[in-house]
Order: C-alpha cells, then structure tokens, then sequence
C-alpha cells in the first residue's frame, strides 16, 4: 500500500497524481493495520530498526552491548509515533518528487526548445543566423499552438510575448498571444491582438477558437460592447451560426449580448 501511495504522488500526469493534501490523506487512510508489521520488514531488510527505537551502541569495528549502551536506549515508540513516521517519510518521498518532477518542467519539457532570455539575442540570431532562428522559431510555435488550444494560454504569454517583440508581423503569433490574453478574461489585450492576426491574415476571420473566445466575453458584467463590436465589424457573417447558437443556449448575459450581436448582423441597413 505504502508503494501505491508512493507511485499516486509521482504520478507523471497531472490526472495522475496527488494534487493537494486532502487527496494524500485520503490515500494513507486505513493504513494503520500495515504499519503495525513495519519494524519487522525493516528488521528483515538488515537496517537499524529507527521505528521501533531498537539501536545497538558500536565501538570500533564491532557492536558492544555494555550496561552504558543499554541505560541511552531510548524507550519503546507508542504506535502513533510509529504512524507519524512513516506518514512523514511517504510524504517526503512524494514531496521530492513532486519537486524534482516541477523543476524538470513536467513529463515532456525534454521536447520544448528554450528560448534565449535577451530579447537582444533573440533579434541578433534572427539577424545572422536565420536558419537556425527560423527553426526555433518553428519548434516553438508549434508547442505554444498546442499549450493554447489546450487551454493552458495563460502559462504560454511570457514567451510569446518575446516572440511578438521579434516578429511582430507574424500573424500566428498575434493569434496565439491574443488567445491567450482571451483566457486570461484581459478582453481588451486579447482583441487587441486578435485584431491584428486577422488584418495579417484574413482567414482567421472563420477561426473557430477565435470566435468562441470572442462569444466568451459576452459574459463581461463591464465590457460586452467589445466582443459584440469585434463580432459584428472584425468576424462578420461568419460569427453568424455561433452567435445563433449562443442566443438560444448561452447563459442570461451571453444570450442578451448574443442577441444584440445578431440583430446588427441581419438587420439591413
């Protein structure tokens, strides 16, 4: 069981893995019965039993049993002490892993190029080295495309950020960074750069993240004229069938906006 647990706190994935201390306590529950036989299987093992308080006093290279060694014996532990040792040794098992699993970056950082800190660096090896910024460039993208459309954005807009200050005209870019910033509920941001993406690139008009982003700030108690303005003006016609749809199945706020967005849209001029 006590493997079990272990294996619960290392867990590669997320889903995998404990995640707070009630699930850990959840876990070591019932356990009581199988630390009553701990010391033994640590006896059978050949190490000093530290459960139990049992030490043996060594002098020289051999093991003395004197009157002396016997008087600091310390006294017999109470079970529940045998249970705090144990339950602190799983949980500083778990603990380092989790630590060592965090600052390797998780299960697949091994696939994630890093980018050079200095911006500086970044426009220099664009500069003289395209070839090889070119494929950064790449391999980077392609990971941050997958951290957004995943829902995880909001991890991804320190380095697309740096990758917008070197390649401000890149559409793909601006699209990312602006979802991103949707995720984040900073509408203001993420419309900023969404509108960008579409001026760079027009097919971006019918991107289906980007108009769903833009339908999720309908929901805004301060700022819902923004996402029905981007709706109408930036998206069009092609926001029509969403719009649709969130009118009828959309909360309260959504509907209302939702609503509003369609009424511009079919209404003749």
């Amino acid at each position: 069981r006590l493997e079990a647990i272990i294996h619960h706190g290392l867990g590669l994935r997320a889903p995998d893995r404990i995640s707070n201390a009630s699930e850990f306590l959840v876990d070591l529950a019932g356990l009581d019965d199988e630390l009553n036989s701990l010391p033994d299987a640590i006896k059978s093992t050949g190490m000093v039993d530290l459960v139990t308080g049992e030490h043996a006093a060594a002098v020289g290279g051999g093991i003395a049993s004197t009157d002396a060694a016997r008087q600091h014996q310390p006294s017999p532990v109470t079970p529940k002490m045998k249970r705090m040792v144990a339950y602190a040794g799983v949980g500083a098992v778990i603990v380092l892993g989790i630590g060592i699993f965090s600052f390797s970056g998780g299960a697949d950082s091994s696939d994630e190029p890093e980018l050079l800190m200095d911006i500086d660096d970044l426009r220099a090896e664009s500069r003289d080295n395209p070839k090889a910024f070119a494929e950064r460039f790449a391999a980077e993208l392609k990971i941050l495309t997958k951290r957004v459309e995943s829902g995880q954005g909001e991890k991804a807009i320190g380095r697309l950020k740096k990758l917008q200050a070197v390649q401000p005209k890149d559409s793909l870019v601006n699209r990312l960074l602006g979802l991103a910033y949707m995720e984040k509920r900073y509408w203001k941001d993420g419309f900023k750069y969404l509108r960008i993406a579409i001026l760079q690139n027009s097919e971006y008009q019918d991107d289906e993240f980007i108009i769903k982003a833009a339908l999720r700030s309908l929901t805004s108690k301060r700022r819902p004229s923004l996402g029905i303005k981007f709706l109408v003006d930036v998206i069009g016609y092609a926001s029509i069938p969403y719009l649709e749809e969130t009118a009828e199945k959309g909360g309260d706020r959504q509907r209302e906006h939702a609503s509003s967005a369609l009424e511009q849209l079919t209404t003749p001029e």
